[in-house]
């Protein structure tokens, strides 16, 4: 990929100097050169000129947008004035109508007012009436002789009109009170309603005759500006149409310079392709002698790609060995300290049975002292004493013989163990030349692919190397860093358990002190 990018920058470079030198044949002489920087001068400043008039119809369109904007922000005044005034409407009508209302209740209680007075007026007359056919009847009696009869019930019925009247004289004032009352609270409450209605619309009728006086003002604004915009853009289309005609002048040169660019151009690609043609036939023999040195490379890394696993299974190998010999050694001192604890355990043994024959000798020479006729079981007890410690004596030897056993089992634990990590540190430098030898196969393959991209090696064979230095760099990895720490580890397993056993190990049973740290200063 690299080789194809550095062909392709050969071919853009080749074909860089092959436009410069048709660059350097279409411009013939001076005056050429002379007609271009005019026509490009020219065509500059049209360029120019028709920009500036752009940006003023652009600045005048931003203008025109802007007084539109403040005539529909008027307008939304306007609008909202016409809410308000709406709504000052609603609540005219509303006034209206609540005082329609209280007309109209005030109506009603005039015409009860009315109603209840006519018939009591009536009441009146039929009570008239009743007096005067009762007149009559007292005459009538008066003249048959019952009038003090008569004249008792008429007086009897006359009081009871009477109370009756004032009964009904008294509910009329009271009901002409209190339809007074309201018609007084109605009246008042419309004087308030027609109060707040004149000054509501004194109040909307400020605000709208503002707002009309705003809108026009916009309107104004927005009729000047249009009158403003239409005479720039009947000037600048004055402008635009010379500015047009320049150009299709200018236009028409630069097709006849396009024409001249062509024929250069097709110059150019026929040079173009005869120097493609070439560069494909030294592309071709690269990519043969490419080809060759990457597959002799290829055989060279993979015969060096195994002996490197051949050396990585030797020196698996000789780890397992190393891992089986720790092993058996871990085992021996293992036994060894069962061995000690057992040891130590029969001493501990005789120590008390030899202190309770003390005790019993020390009570022994007290009865002797207190009776002398015990000589005999003194010497008796003596002997006995005599035998155990005989065997304790060989106790100790035998106590010693084993702690010399495990120190002996410790200095050839320690020796191989020091021969263990000789051939670990072997092992490590080996690993660390095999890493280096490595490093200096990668960096040289690396220079040797860094060569094939510059001879434009082919895709299938950079790949194939890839592959083979990945390869390398497994290898690389299983033999070195991955064996060296699992021997480190295992080595310092080992350690641990030499360390462990040396330390449960006594010197002395009477003392108490161990062979532990004997060995933790012999391994120290």
């Amino acid at each position: 990929m690299a080789s194809h990018a550095h062909l392709g920058d050969v071919e853009r470079g080749a074909s860089d100097m092959m436009e410069f030198g048709g660059d350097l044949g279409t411009w013939r002489g001076e005056e050429a050169a002379v007609k271009k920087a005019g026509l490009l001068a020219a065509y500059a400043a049209l360029q120019s000129a028709f920009t500036k008039a752009q940006r003023e119809l652009f600045d005048l369109k931003r203008r025109a947008a802007k007084a539109e904007e403040v005539a529909r922000e008027a307008e939304g005044e306007v609008a909202q004035a016409n809410r308000f005034a709406a709504d000052a409407a609603f609540a005219i009508d509303e006034m209206q109508e609540r005082c329609t209302a209280a007309e109209e209740a005030a109506n009603e209680a005039k015409g009860a007012l009315f109603t209840a007075l006519a018939s009591f007026d009536a009441r009146l007359e039929a009570e008239e009436e009743h007096w005067q056919s009762r007149s009559a009847l007292q005459h009538e009696a008066w003249a048959e002789g019952q009038g003090e009869q008569m004249d008792a019930l008429l007086k009897a019925a006359a009081d009871a009109h009477k109370a009756e009247l004032a009964a009904v004289q008294e509910e009329l004032g009271a009901e002409c009170c209190k339809l007074q009352g309201k018609l007084e609270v109605q009246e008042a409450a419309c004087q308030h309603l027609k109060a707040q209605l004149e000054l509501v619309q004194r109040e909307h009728a400020a605000d709208i005759h503002e707002l009309q006086a705003q809108l026009e003002g916009s309107d104004r604004d927005c009729l000047r500006l249009q009158e403003r915009l239409t005479a720039t853009q009947e000037a600048h289309g004055t402008e635009h149409a010379q500015l047009r005609s320049q150009l299709r002048v200018h236009e028409a040169r630069c097709a006849e310079l396009g024409a001249e660019l062509e024929r250069l151009q097709g110059e150019r690609e026929a040079e173009h392709k005869r120097h493609a043609a070439e560069m494909t036939a030294v592309r071709g023999a690269h990519e043969v002698e490419s080809r060759e040195q990457c597959e002799r490379h290829a055989s060279e890394l993979s015969a060096q790609r195994e002996r490197q696993e051949q050396q990585c299974r030797q020196y698996e190998e000789m780890l397992s060995r190393s891992k089986e010999q720790a092993a058996e050694m871990e085992k021996a001192a293992a036994e060894a300290q069962a061995r000690v604890q057992e040891l130590e355990g029969e001493l501990v043994q005789c120590e008390r049975e030899v202190a309770h024959l003390e005790q019993g000798l020390r009570d022994m020479q007290q009865r002797v002292m207190a009776q002398d006729q015990s000589q005999q079981q003194l010497q008796a007890l003596h002997q006995e004493l005599e035998a155990r410690a005989s065997q304790q004596r060989v106790l100790e030897q035998l106590l010693e013989s084993t702690r010399s056993q495990a120190q002996h089992s410790a200095a050839q634990a320690e020796a191989e163990l020091g021969r263990a990590r000789a051939e670990v540190a072997r092992l490590e430098a080996v690993a660390e030349e095999h890493t280096a030898s490595l490093a200096a196969v990668k960096q040289a393959a690396q220079q040797e692919a860094a060569r094939l991209r510059a001879m434009a090696m082919p895709d299938a064979l950079w790949s194939l190397l890839q592959q083979l230095e990945a390869e390398v760099a497994a290898a690389n990895t299983r033999a070195g860093r991955d064996s060296s720490r699992s021997s480190q580890s295992d080595l310092a397993s080992l350690d641990q358990g030499l360390l462990a056993s040396a330390a449960k190990t006594p010197t002395s049973g009477v003392s108490g002190s161990g062979a532990g740290a004997r060995a933790l200063g012999m391994l120290g």
